[in-house]
């Protein structure tokens, strides 16, 4: 009874150390788990590393990471004892040996496709192993209660039957010693139901850990499957944008370089991808560009689109638009830049093009001599007009605008309804029909300006009703009072004393008034009909201005000149011709109208002019001479070319030339010579005249004199003309100084001899007596005039009949 006793207590020995091992690797396993749990955490911060595509953490920081994941393997292939759970621990442990090696680990770059899928395969197998020991100790764990449970009873029947079969020598220590077993069996069997309680919550936590492990596996399958088909999707999606389009890391190196930028930049994608674009790809501007969009969009914030012209392969310009926009991960962490451009060469080109039209046409609206405009027909306002407009009002467009005016608010009163109903023919007409009307419109200054307008549908709205006319328009107010002067002067040129012609384009004459019909010899029907003659038809052909007259004609052009003619006799006469053409509404050319005038007479009155003229200059050059003419009312003095010749100075007209003339004049004569003219000028004097010095270019003086008569005047006191000629009388200047110097020579002689002498001009009966002669009767020199009868009357009266036999028969030549 004693060794079945000790066998029991040995067997419930045997039971509690049993259950508390049992307990022990429950929690081991709990702390399995755990790890897992810390191996999956450090593979996803290694995952989202990759995802974000910057480095979140430091070189430590991921070496931490890495740290754990070893530190968990480690504890791991510790605890665990399945094959299967060491041969999941010792692959995650081979790749982590491989990522440890991988360029990408060293160099801080992300990691690649293939060592993420491996990394999420091979936790997601630990997870599912740890489970699946976990699961196999928590059943180890309930067939160790039960057997405690069996051990329990039979130490209880031992212990009854030893408390009835024993002696009493050992009943009372047994029962003791039963009895102390017996509450520490209470004690094991408390703790076992408390252990098996809390195994019980531990294995439904583990059922839920290893659902949610077995969720996040698929999860994790999942994400993965659908990373790579958006991976796959979004490269052939980028790739194929028609649209040029790359993508940055946070440092500027590119990792998606799409077909479109390959084509527009010449840049392979294997040579643009881990290179940053502004260092390889874009220089100078482009490259300040490019990196000016990626700062922007790399602090978090989309960039503005921009236009911008960059220069392309093989050096041609390029005109983009660019614009850079963050991309950022589900924290809000800028993981990329993304940069778009759009290739805009051709639009520009076309858009230049375009502008180059519109600049051709605005020009040539612009420089064209017709208004061209926008009638808005809604609002009647003007949306556009070229200059014209603004000459012809004396107002701008945009004035008008800016005032409220409309077209209807400046149409005369008398032609408003007429514009109206025209305007009601636009609306209904086709865009194809061209509308004309005639109007008067208002000027800023209260006038009116006659207006011819054409004008057709330019804009209609979506029911078609007509918005916008475009028209043109010229001022015909002229050209209307040239009709309307037309038109009398043709009332009246029947009565014209100059000959008045009509002819059609064709120069064929239609009309020409009596004036004509005498002064060529022809009635009015030879000259016009279907055999009538032309315009040109009776002048001689070939002479002066013949080949300028037929231009003329040619180009439908005003013509002035002096032809020579035949009358119908075929005698020869000169005419003043002068040609019109007339125009029609629509500028077109539908008459000829010319005058002409018989200037036969004239002609050569001009040609006595002219030959009169010469002989004058003929004059003027033999006797040394030049004339002058001086209008006193502009105070202007025109001197001839002969004035400066005269003088040795080149040959020149010299206008307001007082101050020239005055400035030549001796000053010893000036004084003289302007109180001379001022007294003259004054009417004291007919005729003026004045001999004084000129300087010559030689610096020497010559005599000139001037005669000079007021032939035009309100009345004396007012002269307006004065004209006269210039003579240079140097030389009688030179000559009367030596005669002078001779009669003085001459009377110093005869004073010396003490005869006296007299000369009789018998022609005028002017008679001189010298001095001498006058002495020796006793008188003075200014005491006796120079007289014929002086002389006979002091003349002895018996010598007085014999002196005049004598001097008879000298004159008759006798003596």
């Amino acid at each position: 009874m004693l060794g079945l006793v000790t066998v029991a207590q040995l067997a419930s020995y045997l039971t509690t150390s049993n259950s508390k091992d049992t307990g022990s690797s429950v929690l081991s396993q709990q702390s399995a788990l755990t790890a897992t749990a810390r191996i999956n955490l450090s593979i996803t911060a290694l995952i989202d590393l990759d995802t974000r595509g910057k480095s979140a953490l430091t070189k430590a920081g991921r070496e931490r990471h890495l740290a754990d994941l070893q530190s968990s393997l480690a504890y791991l292939k510790r605890s665990q004892r399945r094959t299967e759970a060491k041969a999941a621990i010792s692959t995650l442990s081979q790749t982590l040996e491989k990522l440890r090696r991988s360029p990408e680990w060293k160099s801080g770059a992300p990691l690649d496709e293939r060592m993420r899928i491996w990394l999420i395969n091979d936790a997601s197998r630990i997870q599912y192993e740890i489970t699946q020991a976990a699961q196999y100790e928590t059943k180890l764990l309930v067939q160790a209660n039960e057997q405690e449970q069996l051990t329990t009873i039979l130490l209880l029947m031992g212990s009854v039957v030893s408390a009835v079969s024993g002696t009493f020598l050992f009943a009372r220590p047994m029962a003791r010693k039963l009895s102390a077993v017996y509450q520490e069996h209470e004690l094991a069997v408390s703790r076992v139901e408390v252990q098996r309680a809390e195994l019980q919550t531990q294995n439904i936590k583990l059922r839920e850990q290893t659902a949610l492990a077995e969720e996040q596996r698929r999860d994790l399958k999942e994400l993965t499957r659908l990373y790579k088909a958006n991976a796959n999707q979004f490269q052939s999606i980028f790739s194929g944008l028609p649209v040029p389009c790359f993508a940055m890391r946070p440092n500027g190196e590119v990792f998606e370089w799409n077909h479109a930028c390959e084509k527009l930049f010449q840049y392979a994608q294997a040579e643009a991808v881990a290179r940053k674009p502004w260092e390889q790809i874009f220089h100078g501007d482009d490259a300040a560009l490019i990196r000016r969009h990626f700062d922007r969009a790399a602090a978090g914030f989309a960039s503005t689109q921009e236009e911008a012209e960059i220069s392309g392969p093989d050096g041609q310009q390029l005109w983009i638009t660019v614009q850079s926009i963050p991309m950022m991960d589900m924290q809000g962490q800028v993981t990329g830049v993304l940069t778009a451009m759009t290739d805009l060469t051709e639009r520009r080109k076309a858009e230049l093009g375009l502008q180059e039209s519109r600049n051709l046409i605005a020009r040539m609206m612009e420089s064209s001599p017709q208004i061209a405009y926008v009638l808005n027909l809604a609002t009647g306002s003007i949306s556009y007009a070229n200059g014209q407009l603004a000459k012809l009002l004396n107002i701008s467009v945009q004035e008008m605008n800016e005032r409220g005016t409309t077209l209807l608010e400046l149409v005369h009163p008398e032609d408003l309804e007429l514009v109206r109903k025209h305007y009601d023919e636009v609306r209904v007409g086709s865009d194809q029909d061209i509308h004309t009307i005639e109007f008067r419109m208002a000027r800023v200054d209260g006038t009116y300006r006659w207006v011819r307008t054409k004008e057709t549908v330019f804009v209609r709205d979506a029911r078609g009703n007509v918005t916008q006319i475009l028209g043109s328009a010229e001022d015909v107010t002229d050209k209307r009072a040239n009709e309307e002067r037309l038109r009398l002067l043709s009332v009246v040129a029947a009565q014209s004393g100059s000959g008045v012609v009509i002819a059609r384009p064709d120069r064929s004459i239609i009309f020409a008034n009596p004036a004509y019909e005498e002064m060529t010899g022809y009635k009015s029907d030879e000259l016009t009909g279907p055999n009538g003659k032309l315009l040109t038809s009776l002048f001689i052909p070939e002479q002066e201005g013949w080949g300028d007259l037929n231009l003329a004609l040619d180009k439908q052009k005003s013509y002035y000149g002096e032809f020579r003619m035949e009358r119908k006799d075929g005698e020869e006469f000169w005419s003043d011709f002068s040609m019109t053409p007339v125009y029609n509404q629509d500028n077109e050319l539908t008459h000829w109208v010319a005058i002409q005038d018989d200037i036969t007479s004239r002609r050569t009155i001009m040609q006595q002019i002219v030959v009169s003229r010469e002989r004058l200059n003929v004059a003027l050059q033999s006797s040394q001479s030049a004339v002058f003419d001086w209008n006193l009312t502009t105070n202007k003095l025109y001197l001839s070319f002969d004035f400066n010749t005269l003088l040795g100075y080149d040959a020149n007209l010299v206008e307001d030339g007082e101050e020239y003339w005055l400035n030549l004049v001796h000053p010893v004569d000036k004084v003289g010579l302007e109180r001379n003219l001022k007294d003259h000028l004054k009417g004291s004097e007919e005729v003026f005249r004045h001999e004084h010095r000129l300087r010559t270019k030689a610096g020497t003086y010559e005599w000139f004199m001037i005669t000079g008569e007021i032939i035009e005047s309100n009345d004396r006191s007012q002269p307006r003309r004065f004209i006269g000629t210039f003579t240079n009388i140097s030389d009688r200047k030179h000559n009367e100084q030596r005669l002078a110097e001779s009669e003085q020579r001459w009377n110093f002689a005869l004073e010396g001899s003490g005869a006296g002498v007299w000369d009789w001009k018998i022609a005028d009966s002017t008679l001189f007596l010298s001095r001498q002669w006058k002495n020796i009767l006793g008188y003075a020199m200014d005491e006796l005039p120079d007289d014929f009868k002086v002389w006979e009357t002091h003349m002895h009266p018996e010598d007085r009949a014999a002196w005049f036999s004598d001097l008879e028969a000298h004159l008759q030549g006798n003596t």
